[in-house]
Formats: C-alpha cells, structure tokens, sequence
C-alpha cells in the first residue's frame, strides 16, 4: 500500500491496517477497566435502576445492531467456488467501504464499554464494567476483520468488473 490515490490495495496491507484498528480498540477496552479500578473507588453510590437499566438496555440494543450495521454497509460480496484463485488486491471504492462498515460497527462495540465506564464511575462500583467490558470484547471477537471476508469484495467488484457497465 504506497499511498497512491486511485491505486488497487494489496489485501493484505488492507488487512493489517484493519487489524492494527482493530488491536487498538479491544486494548482500549482494557485500559477503561484499569482506569476504572484505579479511579472510580471509594464508597460505593446507589445507582438509580432506571439508569443501569437504561445503559444496560442500550448496550444490548447497541450489540445487535453492530452485526446488522455493519452487514448494511459492506459491499456486495461473493465468496467464489471451490479452487478459485483468491484475489490479491481490492479496489479503492472496496476497501473504504469494507473499511468503513467495519469501523461503525467497532464503535458500536466501543459504546457498549463506554456505557460501563459511566455506570461504573456514577456508582462508583469498579465491578459495574466488567458485564459490559466482556460484552464489547465478545462483540469485538465476532466482528473482527477476516481475510475471507476482504477477498470476497474482490471477487466480487472484479466479477462487476468483467460484466462491463449495467444498462444500456
């Protein structure tokens, strides 16, 4: 991947790109429960239930709606037959959108941790994040970049491609 606008971008520079996104956003999931522990101490507050309710409700609402989102706004795929050569490279148009949904669905699983970290500091009960910590990770897992899924995009633009331009 050089920089160069307009050019084909190899699949597995996309692809680590992807993944050093991807590394950072679980680690900083890690690091809201250190701060957590290390600032949200001292006696415990009732939190109002409707409140933890609340976050908690949105966060679960947030966890469904990452896979979903992020399947809206993928590109078309196709995942070839079996013995077709994998595709090396993935359009501009391709990846900024593979790019894209993928990053909207990873700040969906970010929020979810959020949402810990202030029902955590509000209580100031460290153990508050840890249901919500452990959701973002397991959604995080779930969403993570994969190989199979970038190749796809490519095969498919390049079968578009081969198809020439649609209508008359």
């Amino acid at each position: 991947m050089d920089g160069t606008p307009g050019q084909p971008t190899p699949i597995d520079a996309a692809l680590l790109m992807m993944r050093m996104l991807f590394a950072g956003l679980v680690g900083s999931v890690v690091v809201y429960v250190v701060i957590v522990h290390l600032i949200a101490r001292g006696e415990a507050v009732a939190v109002d239930q409707t409140l933890a309710i609340s976050l908690a409700g949105a966060a679960v609402a947030l966890g469904l709606l990452a896979p979903f989102a992020r399947r809206l706004l993928m590109p078309r795929k196709d995942h070839g037959r079996p013995g077709q050569p994998a595709p090396s490279t993935l359009s501009p148009r391709g990846f900024g959108r593979t790019f894209a949904a993928h990053v909207v669905a990873w700040m969906m699983c970010e929020a979810v941790a959020v949402m810990g970290v202030v029902l955590a500091f509000v209580g100031r009960d460290p153990s508050a994040i840890f249901p919500f910590a452990a959701g973002a990770v397991l959604l995080f897992l779930f969403l993570a970049p994969r190989r199979a899924e970038l190749e796809a995009v490519a095969r498919a633009e390049s079968g578009d491609a081969a198809a020439g331009p649609a209508g008359p």
